[in-house]
């Protein structure tokens, strides 16, 4: 995804994240919306031969050469599932 796409959707993931956390009332907003960029570009971004950054199919889950994500900071959760 370029650049201008990437950030028009991380501001929607923002708006998703800030709902997430207004509807459950409960949450951590700081700690989401400060990895959001990080991940956002992980899952959607490109590099600049047009190669993801992050490989990963969910609908191959034995693949070997996939990537794995691991979030272990816990309060970042609603920008995961955004």
């Amino acid at each position: 995804m370029m650049t201008q796409e990437l950030q028009k959707l991380i501001v929607l993931l923002r708006l998703d994240i800030l709902d997430m956390i207004h509807l459950a009332q409960s949450g951590y907003p700081g700690d989401s919306l400060s990895a959001l960029d990080m991940i956002a570009t992980l899952y959607f971004g490109e590099t600049l031969t047009h190669q993801p950054v992050f490989f990963c199919d969910p609908t191959k889950p034995q693949w070997e050469d996939q990537d794995y994500f691991v979030l272990s900071k816990a309060h970042a959760a609603p920008a995961l599932y955004a």
